[in-house]
Parts: C-alpha cells; structure tokens; sequence
C-alpha cells in the first residue's frame, strides 16, 4: 500500500514573481525642492523646536504632547488633545492620503518619541503581549516584535511622504556620557528616543538638526542649529552639488526658520555661514556643546588658526 503524504509536512514553495524590471538609461537629477526632504530636529524643551516648526511651509501639526497652545498652527484634533494614541495618529494619516487640497503642505510630528510609545503600546495590545520582545505565550520572540513594530512605525511616515507632503519629526535632546576608543568619557547630545527609534530614524532622515543657545561674540544669547554630527552631538545634512551647506545656522526670531534653512539649502545666503570659533558657551549651553565649544578654543589656541576676527556674525535673540 503506498504511502499517503502527510498534510502540512512541508511549507509550499511561494510561486516566484515574474518583475518586469530594466537597468537605468537616464541620470536622475538631485532634488532641489527642500520639502521633498525629511527633517529630525531637537533641542531641550523650551527651546523653541515647535516655534521655529511653525514656520514650515503650510504646517500641519500631529501633536502627541501639550507644547503647541503658545502657537499659530493648523493642528489635527486639536480639539480632543491632538495624537492621544496610535488609532487617531492612523485615521490622521488616512485623512491626509484622503485630502487632495493644498492646504498642508508640511506635517510635523510634535514630538516623535511619543508617537513611537503610541505605536509601541498599540502593537503589544493588538497582539496580546505586555511588552515588545516575546510572543503571546510568554516566549522569547528573538526581535520579532520589534520588527513588526519597525514596520508598523515606518509605514504610517512613508504614507505622510507618499501624499506629496514635506514630513519635519521634533524631539527633545538627551545629555548623556559616552566612552571614546581610549576609555574616556565625553559629554554627548542626541535626540531623546530610544535606541530602535534612534536606529530607525536617524537612517529614515534627510536632515538632522541639533538646537543650541550660545552667546554671541557681544555676549548676547543666540539661537543656532547645528546642522553637522561632530565629537559632542549627533546631527547631519545633504548639500547640493556645488553647494556648501552651514554647520551652524543662526535662527534670530520666530518666524524665518524655514526660511532660513531654505536659503542655507540652495546657497543663497553667504552671511548664514557661522564659525564655531567666534561662538561661546553660557548658562543655556547644553554640555556636550560647551565642551565642543572649549575644545576647539584650545586647539585655536595652540594653531593660532580660526575665528573670523570678531567680526559680528549673529543677530541679538528677540
């Protein structure tokens, strides 16, 4: 008698997709219109991170938290307190693919690290796990919760982009000591999100801007963007070919922030350039950045290189 084949022994073999694919014949021009870039900043509360997010191009802002009130702003389901979990941070976006006006031409997300807890809290509850890391029946899931979560996270801020709209992600900063290759502890400043959001994100952003108060060569406070990852903080930027994008942007008053990291974009303001040598630490300085800031002045010091002379290059704070 033959032998009858067990049902379900073997997975079956998923039928291969036929792709009707071809190598690239043109060269693709880089993108000259800023909001099509995404944008990651933070600084410490307080700072002015929603403020100077008000200012992009027609915002609309996705707000997880109570910091937007002191703000002219668009904001979605502003009146039963904006984001209060992942279900309204969804049907926000499913509004958005919905919309087809140009009103908003900017979404901010005000502030990321909640709306990641959001979708956090949202999977473990969909799925019937307390925390991420292990499956239903207690078990040890070696990272696929987080994976499904990455998933789940990323989509809902790539369906933002796929509607055409710019996407700018506020966080607070986070002080903290790491070790260089020596075994030395430095002061360090990096967006306050946790490290699958940090791994996720920083990857995911075009621009990645680091809010500082510093004095001014006058002495007055001045707020600046660090727009570079250095020894103190994490940051980065894309410059257009021929274009040389500022380390430091100086943000003088509430209303040209866009405009400014506009200009700085497409080269067109000179006087945006700032030397880190002409700057100095005060109260408001965050540590990493007055160790930043005192480091270099010792090594102007041994070169005699750096500064611009005193020349005045920052505008008072109003």
């Amino acid at each position: 008698m033959p032998k009858l084949k067990k049902l379900g022994s073997k997975k079956q073999k998923k039928a291969k997709r036929v792709l009707n694919l071809s190598l690239p014949t043109e060269m693709i021009e880089p993108e000259r219109d800023i909001r099509r870039y995404t944008f990651l900043i933070y600084a410490s509360p307080g700072w002015g991170k929603t403020t100077l997010a008000a200012t992009f191009l027609d915002a609309c802002f996705f707000a997880t938290e109570k910091g937007t009130k002191g703000v002219r702003r668009y904001e979605f389901n502003e009146e039963n307190g904006g984001i209060t979990d992942w279900n309204v941070f969804e049907e926000g976006v499913r509004l958005l693919e919905e919309d087809t006006s140009p009103r908003f031409k900017t979404v901010i997300v005000d502030t990321i690290r909640k709306a990641y807890d959001m979708c956090i809290d949202a999977y473990c509850e969909e799925v019937g796990i307390d925390n991420p890391g292990q499956s239903a029946d207690g078990k040890k899931d070696w990272g696929k919760s987080w994976r499904d979560i990455a998933v789940k996270f990323m989509e809902m801020l790539n369906r933002i982009l796929n509607t055409g709209r710019g996407l700018c992600l506020l966080a607070h900063s986070k002080q903290m000591e790491i070790e260089d290759a020596e075994g030395e502890d430095h002061n360090y400043t990096q967006p306050n999100l946790s490290k699958s959001a940090m791994d996720m994100l920083t990857a995911f952003v075009d621009f990645g801007f680091c809010g500082e108060t510093i004095l001014t060569p006058e002495g007055d406070n001045a707020r600046v963007l660090i727009t570079e990852g250095n020894e103190g903080m994490w940051g980065k930027h894309r410059e257009l070919e021929g274009v040389y994008f500022p380390r430091v942007l100086p943000i003088p008053d509430k209303y040209s922030g866009y405009n400014i990291i506009r200009s700085a974009f497409l080269g067109k303001e000179e006087h945006l350039k700032i030397n880190l040598d002409d700057l100095r630490s005060g109260v408001l300085t965050s540590k990493a950045m007055g160790d930043l800031l005192a480091t270099r002045r010792m090594a102007r010091a041994r070169t005699g290189k750096g500064g611009s002379g005193g020349k005045k290059v920052l505008k008072k704070k109003t």
